[in-house]
């Protein structure tokens, strides 16, 4: 408002992007006249790879929706009636050092099946794509394979950083160190057991404020709950 030079810091993007600005100006008279300028952002891509995986119990889960979320950023697809799915990812500079988190939710607007995958670091998931041609299955990358195993780990990561999400590079590898592989191992199979049987289990073996699979596992008193309610069942 006092220079006749504009500057502005450009948002982080992952494809071009237009940006309008416009400049109003009006006289001693209040007659005004405008001018309008658009300028193309160009992004800073430094990796592009594809993601190959699958969304499964066991038993393969079609039609699922995949999200990747990178920070503020997120890479969407849909799993095929096998439940393989093959996403694209473009990293921007201003992504480094973000944790890049899988997910898939079940096809139907009110399912509550919802899997995650946390795949830890991007730039090592980057250097890992590179050596591989910027392709990476599950042969590669367990985690591409999400799971009620990999739903698992990823809501006792969640329970070891205080409840709370996975933010940077120091909470994912303190929650990774200190994961008890027998309580994951007891998780995965409530999880399995949850999700082939969930539209014939009774209703009251449900605990309350149940939004999804995922959110479920990640609450130390609804699992304890579930769990002797399984047993009972």
């Amino acid at each position: 408002t006092t220079s006749n030079q504009l500057t502005f810091s450009a948002p982080s993007i992952v494809e071009n992007t237009d940006l309008t600005f416009k400049v109003t100006v009006t006289d001693d008279d209040g007659a005004q006249t405008s001018e309008s300028m658009t300028l193309t952002i160009e992004p800073n891509i430094i990796a592009s790879f594809t993601l190959s995986g699958e969304v499964t119990t066991g038993k393969a889960i079609a039609n699922a929706n995949i999200t990747a979320q990178l920070g503020d950023l997120q890479f969407t697809t849909q799993s095929n009636e096998v439940g393989s799915y093959q996403l694209n990812i473009n990293v921007d500079d201003d992504y480094q050092d973000q944790l890049l988190t899988l997910s898939a939710t079940g096809s139907s607007t009110n399912s509550v099946i919802k899997l995650v995958s946390e795949l830890g670091n991007i730039n090592d998931v980057v250097k890992l794509a590179e050596s591989h041609e910027n392709k990476l299955s599950t042969n590669e990358h367990i985690g591409l394979k999400l799971s009620h195993l990999s739903t698992a780990v990823a809501a006792l990561m969640v329970q070891q950083n205080s409840d709370q999400a996975l933010d940077n590079i120091e909470q994912y590898q303190l929650a990774l160190n200190n994961l008890n592989f027998s309580i994951v191992k007891t998780y995965a199979a409530m999880n399995k057991y949850l999700i082939d049987n969930i539209n014939d289990l009774p209703a009251e073996l449900v605990p309350d404020n149940f939004e999804n699979t995922y959110q479920l596992f990640t609450n130390k008193q609804a699992i304890s709950s579930l769990f002797y309610a399984f047993n009972n069942y």
